[in-house]
Parts: C-alpha cells; sequence; structure tokens
C-alpha cells in the first residue's frame, strides 16, 4: 500500500517525537535537517553516500560550449556546483527538488540542465556534492519553464527510474517537490519549525500527540503571532534561526527578511494540506509575491520604538522651529494632521506611516502624566514645555 504524503509527515514526527523521549538533548535544527536530507535513502544508502562532486570537472567541463548556461562553484557555497543563467538578478524563483540514488544522478543531471539549457530557462540552480533529499535543486524563474520542466523530469525514463522521494514537507507534482524561499532556504525553515514544535510538545507531555494536523496548527499560529505580537517577535528573533541570517539581515534589512520568514511558514502550513495542487501553489507564489511589501510595512510597525520616533520627532522639531510650533504640530498630531513636524531625517513621514492619532494621544498623555505637569493652553502646549525642558536638561548635561 503506498502512504500518502500526509502519512508520511505523520510518520517522520512520530520518528522525531520517539527519538525526543529518549533524549536528554532534545531535538535541535540539525538534526531535523539531517533527516530531512536523509529522506527516501535507506540507511546503508546515505551512510556509503555517492560523491557526486567527483562529476563536477566532468559538468564543468560538458557544459562550458553551451550558450545558455553557465557551470561553476561559487566561493560562497564551495561545496556545491551551480547552473546559473540569469540575465537579471533577483530572488524570487520557483524551487523544485528532484532526488535520484547514486547510478542515476551522472545521466540525471545531464538530461535536466541539457533540457533547461535548450529552453534557456532563467535559472540559478544547484546540485550538492552527495547523494541526499535534495541534491538537484533547480529554481526557475518562469512559471511557464517551471511547468515545462516538470513535464520533462516526469516523463524521462531514466530520471523516473532512478527517482527517491523528495522529503514529505513539500507539495510534489509527481516525482518533483515543490517550494520557494526567496532568499532564505526552505528547509532550515522547516527544520526550525518541527524542532520548535517537538519541544513544546515534550515541555507539555504531548509526544505522544505530534501528526500533521496538529503541526500544521501549529506553524499558522506561530506565523500569524509573527505579525500580531511584538514579544512574540521580539521572542524569535533571539532565536539561532534568525540569528543565522545575519548576513541577509545585512544585505536586506530586517523587515525584508522577516516577510520572507513569514511567506515560507505560510507555504510550508499550505504544503501541509495534501488536498492543494500545483495550481493552487502557483496562485499561492503569486499572492505571496504581492503581499511581501504589506507584510514588510506590518514588520516595521513592530519592530520601530514609535515612543522614541515620537520624542525624537519633537526634539527636532523643537530645534528647528521651537516651543510654539511644536506646541500646535502636537495639538495637531492628536488630531491627525503631521504637517506641522520637521521632515527632517523623514521623521514626520515615518510618523504618519507607523503612528496614528490615538497613540499619538496616548503617548502625549503618558508624558504629561509622568511629569505631574499640569494644563495650561492645550495638551500640545505642555508636552511642548516638557520636551523643552527635556531637551535643555540633556544639553546641559551635556556640556558639564
Amino acid at each position: 500500500m503506498i502512504m500518502s504524503r500526509i502519512n508520511e509527515i505523520d510518520s517522520f514526527l512520530r520518528k522525531l517525537s520517539q527519538l525526543a523521549k529518549s533524549s536528554n538533548y532534545g531535538i535541535d535544527e540539525d538534526i531535523v535537517y539531517e533527516a530531512l536530507k536523509r529522506y527516501g535513502f535507506t540507511n546503508e544508502e546515505y551512510k556509503n553516500g555517492f560523491a557526486i562532486s567527483q562529476y563536477f570537472d566532468y559538468w564543468i567541463d560538458y557544459f562550458k560550449n553551451k550558450n545558455n548556461i553557465g557551470v561553476f562553484v561559487h566561493p560562497i557555497q564551495k561545496n556545491f556546483l551551480q547552473f546559473w543563467n540569469e540575465r537579471d538578478f533577483d530572488t524570487e524563483y520557483i524551487k523544485l527538488y528532484v532526488s535520484v540514488d547514486a547510478n542515476s544522478m551522472l545521466k540525471s543531471v545531464n538530461e535536466i540542465f541539457t533540457e533547461l539549457e535548450k529552453m534557456n530557462a532563467v535559472q540559478g540552480s544547484k546540485v550538492a556534492p552527495r547523494v541526499r533529499s535534495d541534491s538537484i535543486v533547480l529554481r526557475i524563474k518562469n512559471e511557464k519553464d517551471v511547468k515545462e520542466i516538470i513535464e520533462f523530469i516526469n516523463n524521462n525514463k531514466t530520471i523516473k527510474n532512478g527517482s527517491k522521494k523528495t522529503n514529505p514537507f513539500m507539495l510534489r507534482e509527481g516525482i518533483v517537490g515543490l517550494a520557494y524561499d526567496d532568499n532564505l532556504s526552505y528547509n532550515s525553515a522547516v527544520s526550525f519549525l518541527i524542532s520548535e514544535y517537538i519541544k513544546q510538545k515534550k515541555e507539555n507531555q504531548g509526544l505522544e500527540n505530534v501528526n500533521c494536523i496538529d503541526f500544521s496548527n501549529y506553524v499558522a499560529s506561530f506565523s500569524r503571532c509573527l505579525v500580531t505580537s511584538k514579544d512574540f517577535l521580539k521572542k524569535f528573533m533571539k532565536t539561532a534561526y534568525y540569528k543565522q541570517n545575519s548576513d541577509r539581515i545585512e544585505y536586506y534589512g530586517q523587515s525584508d527578511v522577516l516577510s520572507n520568514i513569514k511567506r515560507v511558514f505560510d507555504l510550508i502550513d499550505f504544503n501541509l494540506n495534501d488536498n492543494n495542487t500545483y495550481e493552487d501553489f502557483i496562485t499561492m507564489y503569486k499572492n505571496s509575491k504581492e503581499e511581501k511589501e504589506e507584510l514588510m510595512n506590518d514588520f516595521n510597525k513592530l519592530l520601530i520604538d514609535t515612543h522614541e520616533l515620537f520624542i525624537n520627532s519633537c526634539r527636532e522639531t523643537y530645534q528647528k522651529y521651537g516651543t510654539r510650533q511644536l506646541a500646535g504640530a502636537i495639538d495637531k498630531a492628536i488630531n491627525g494632521d503631521y504637517s506641522s513636524f520637521t521632515n527632517d531625517n523623514n521623521l514626520r513621514e515615518t510618523m504618519k506611516k507607523y503612528m496614528g492619532k490615538e497613540e499619538i494621544k496616548k503617548i502625549v498623555d503618558g508624558l504629561i502624566f509622568s511629569s505631574e505637569a499640569v494644563f495650561r493652553k492645550s495638551e500640545g502646549y505642555t508636552c511642548a514645555r516638557i520636551i523643552e525642558n527635556m531637551y535643555k536638561e540633556e544639553t546641559n548635561s551635556k556640556s558639564k
């Protein structure tokens, strides 16, 4: 009897839960990631690990005179062989995973990338140095090319006869696994969420109740909390998984990486439903790209310290225009008009984007209450005098 993908997930999670029971150290991301890499191979097959890297020089030479593909070892990923045909640098690709046995590896790689070269497909693909469930990863730009290469792979006897199952945490179209992850690693994200799920189950004495449906609920809740709870987000940003993306964060920015993480988490939840189809996946991919900017704004709202933003805006406005204009600016802002604040360093526009009038009113009331100030003329006037005194005290302390 052929096991469904959801049953495969149940079985995978149960094995990890059994391991967690017998371990004093828990199940971390590395353990899960290793299990995903081994998926579809027997212990003997994986242990004896076939070195695909012995073919790297052969493939570099084999494709060197082809017009629409470049094959090389990238200095950042020295253990992988890259197969690129990128005309514009981009990170928005659909990822296709193909797993084959050792005997089929040479011919499978030859046939897949020869076909992609003929198609002139925009790609940034790679081949791993050894046999594993994600040994061939195709990153394809255009949906038309994605569909065409999937059909080619599923109808190629050499590849089909040597195929192994991709890990079950991604939708499958025939023997091809489907995902997208922008500038992240889909399998690393899966490994993180599974390790956190198993850890929570162990803490709550619930290891007997792990299954795909329960895991899906966990992933959906985790992803939702990232954009609805500042405390949850701060806790997540302290995890090793988030910190391991430090290079990406430095290059792309926090909100960009966080939005991609949430999009990948949502895709993982989507892939936990075996009723979803290839067409559903493509729709999900399109919607995910469209919502990226909105998600970045959501994360910026959570990441920005609005109290500090308001104080800085007040200080800059006071320094530039004096107490009277600041008083008027605050009174207007309480009613939703930010026009009288300075826009130096983009402060006014940032306030408009991330601060509502109710939040400004709350901060103003808090400043007045904490200073035990007495209202004179208006809340804005009182708050402006508080800001003025704060500025003078800071200036005096610096001059001493």
